[in-house]
């Protein structure tokens, strides 16, 4: 009799043991396959948008080349060149080749309105005669590399010539730039002299002096121009 109750009870303890170990294994097993889950979700790169390299074009009469700055700039072409490079290597000599080949093509094509525009802007600067005029394009934080050579500027000021007059019996006094006219002669020699704004002694006589009509009569016009 005792050894039933003992057989039956080794095999109710075996009974609720492996009970509680399928029920524990069921619970590690669910918080397994979460932390699993998670473990091995797939990378995906396309989900990592690097910025873009945007590809810079201008014209300008100060040579950029190998330089950061965009000193002398008369012409941003790089909203109309619209070109940006993405990927790990946006900076590559490859990729500057191509914006250096799509800002000569736009630098190419320039209205006549758009040259005269940029030599407007040269001369308004300063520019020296026959300072080169040309395209350069640089990727991102790149140097700038030559482009398109749109010729050299043709700079000079307008030229003036002052021409004045005076009333009839009145003479030119080119050194005063006033009209002259003799009123008498001095009854005793004296020297020449200024006889204040009115007038002068010269050679014995007393001339009386006016403002001279003088005006500024144009010779040649300013040049300012790009020539090829």
């Amino acid at each position: 009799m005792r050894v039933r109750i003992k057989v039956s009870l080794f095999f109710l303890c075996c009974f609720l043991i492996s009970i509680f170990a399928n029920a524990q294994y069921a619970s590690n097993d669910y918080s397994f396959s979460g932390i699993k889950k998670s473990i091995e979700a797939p990378f995906n790169n396309n989900n990592l948008e690097l910025p873009r390299a945007t590809c810079f074009c201008v014209i300008s009469y100060k040579d950029l080349t190998n330089k950061k700055s965009r000193d002398g700039v008369c012409l941003d072409l790089t909203k109309k060149v619209n070109m940006t490079f993405g990927g790990l290597n946006q900076q590559s000599v490859e990729n500057q080749k191509k914006c250096n080949k799509r800002c000569t093509d736009f630098a190419s094509i320039l209205t006549s309105q758009d040259i005269e525009a940029i030599a407007s802007c040269a001369c308004s600067k300063g520019a020296g005669s026959n300072s080169g005029i040309r395209a350069f394009s640089a990727i991102g934080t790149k140097e700038f590399s030559s482009s398109h050579h749109l010729g050299a500027l043709e700079s000079s000021p307008a030229k003036y010539e002052t021409k004045c007059t005076c009333p009839d019996t009145w003479q030119y006094n080119s050194d005063q730039k006033k009209c002259a006219k003799q009123i008498c002669d001095v009854s005793q020699p004296t020297s020449n002299q200024n006889l204040g704004n009115w007038g002068f002694i010269w050679s014995n006589k007393i001339w009386e002096m006016r403002t001279a009509n003088c005006s500024d009569n144009l010779v040649s016009a300013a040049v300012c121009k790009i020539r090829k």
